[in-house]
């Protein structure tokens, strides 16, 4: 009875022995894991899942000795390599003689839910970074500082290295570096990327090599349809260049 309980639970349930040894499971533990129809009766946990690792196995040791185990966000790498989010529960379950007969395992993948929240607290950070920026404006600091805000902001927001803003002077037909964040070299202070150019990466093959970097990305600053300067991100490590990030 107990068995076919387990069976029809919603959620991912293992019922081991001492041994870890399947005595019973849910559907949803052979959908979660990608088991298939495999029958799991007598098989070891490890034999399952031969690459559990030593964290899981002194987990496991630990509720054998009388623990409860839990975590409500873990992170979980797939044998193919996808990351997901599993919610899960490890506790001992008892003999009619109070004796420990084994382990019973909840797990949950919340991926999809995981996500949603980090696009959440993403957007609430994009919009409290934009506050500042607007406020720092509106308050009237210098230029200096007001672009020193805007580069450390878009800096962090864009988990990017570094970030450069041009200006185009008037009457000048080329950009000139007025502010800069992350650099290791001055070479960045040199450039003079043409104005037809802004929103064009400006920096050249010889500084993105000094600098480590892998890749750009610019966009123009424009004021009543005139371009006034650009702003250029720079990373050493590819960002998630999602369309999100692209918005932001």
């Amino acid at each position: 009875i107990l068995g076919e309980s387990i069976a029809q639970a919603p959620i991912a349930i293992a019922l081991l022995d001492t041994d870890l040894r399947y005595l019973a499971w849910s559907r949803q533990w052979l959908v979660d894991y990608g088991l298939g129809d495999r029958d799991l009766r007598g098989l070891s946990h490890y034999e399952v899942f031969p690459d559990v690792p030593e964290r899981w196995r002194e987990i496991h040791r630990r509720c054998l000795a009388g623990a409860v185990e839990r975590n409500d966000a873990d992170r979980w790498v797939r044998a193919d390599g996808r990351i997901e989010w599993v919610r899960w529960e490890i506790h001992p379950w008892h003999t009619a003689e109070n004796a420990i007969g084994g382990l019973m395992m909840f797990t949950e993948v919340i991926t999809d839910r995981k996500r949603t929240e980090s696009l959440v607290e993403e957007q609430v950070r994009h919009l409290s970074a934009l506050r500042a920026i607007d406020a720092a404006i509106i308050s009237g600091l210098d230029l200096p500082a007001t672009l020193d805000l805007l580069l450390a902001h878009t800096r962090a927001e864009l988990s990017v290295d570094a970030a450069a803003v041009f200006m185009l002077p008037q009457g000048s037909e080329s950009l000139v570096y007025t502010a800069g964040l992350g650099f290791r070299t001055p070479g960045i202070a040199a450039l003079r990327p043409p104005q037809a150019e802004a929103g064009l990466p400006a920096a050249t093959p010889e500084l993105m090599a000094a600098e480590g970097f892998i890749g750009s990305h610019a966009l123009p600053l424009i004021v009543a349809d005139r371009v006034k300067g650009a702003l250029e991100v720079f990373y050493r490590t590819a960002p998630d260049r999602s369309p999100e990030w692209q918005s932001f």
